[in-house]
């Protein structure tokens, strides 16, 4: 767990590039010569608005195989990962990085994203909506307390992944000396 501690008018995604920043100093510190987590997602993320899918984008979702699955908590990595594996609509990509939940706390996380709006089937929304899928789960908008950096994989790189690891892990994990992945990464 890490503290994110500035001014309250300062936005969540500043806020988390921030802590990346301070993560990333960090990091070198520490593991000299290696890229971590955070400068992996600082050379490749970005900040993910909360914003409403359109209804068009709704229909869109409820065509993608796998949303009317129970997704467990905990498993972040394998609730994503199962989703865009399944998403036989080319609608969805895998998004891989950190979530901070009312400006406190940063955690490694995963969750998809359809035209660049955050779908997390992992946790549940404060205010679950009346109908459509994965109506208990955030889908498109999250609250002010909450911000998602992230850096975008493709379906393609996902499978991948499974394929060489056969399990469901995270992507974003084992990266080497000067950023020569050993997984199916973009390199830093």
């Amino acid at each position: 767990m890490t503290a994110v501690t500035t001014s309250r008018k300062t936005s969540m995604s500043t806020r988390l590039r921030q802590a990346l920043v301070r993560f990333t100093e960090e990091d070198r510190q520490h593991f000299p010569g290696r890229v971590g987590l955070h400068e992996y997602l600082l050379a490749h993320g970005r900040a993910y608005p909360s914003s409403p899918l359109t209804p068009e984008e709704l229909d869109r979702l409820r065509c993608v195989p796998g949303t009317r699955s129970r997704y467990r908590p905990g498993l972040c990595f394998y609730n994503a990962q199962r989703l865009v594996a399944a998403d036989t609509t080319d609608t969805l990509m895998y998004v891989e990085g950190v979530v901070a939940r009312y400006g406190l706390v940063i955690v490694h996380h995963a969750w998809v994203i359809l035209n660049g709006k955050v779908i997390d089937v992992t946790w549940p929304a404060a205010q679950p909506r009346r109908s459509g899928p994965l109506r208990n789960r955030i889908v498109g908008e999250f609250p002010a307390h909450t911000g998602y950096y992230g850096a975008e994989f493709t379906a393609l790189e996902v499978v991948g992944s499974l394929v060489q690891k056969n399990a469901y892990e995270p992507l974003i994990c084992d990266i080497g000396p000067t950023g020569a992945a050993r997984t199916p990464l973009r390199s830093a």
